[in-house]
């Protein structure tokens, strides 16, 4: 079943597989672990330290 739900995943959109993962924990694992062949988009986290100096978390 997993090869067919992340086939189906395939032709969504990517706010639609985003949504999707709110679904259940199911869908929301096997869309993490599919991660690498679903459109979604990627997370880029920036911390900001005492001296104002950024730096890619």
């Amino acid at each position: 079943m997993n090869d067919v739900v992340k086939e189906v995943f395939k032709f969504l959109p990517r706010n639609e597989i985003e949504k999707s993962q709110l679904v259940s924990r199911y869908w929301k694992n096997l869309i993490v672990l599919s991660s690498d062949e679903l459109p979604l988009r990627s997370l880029c986290v920036w911390a900001c330290t005492y001296d104002d100096s950024y730096y890619f978390m």
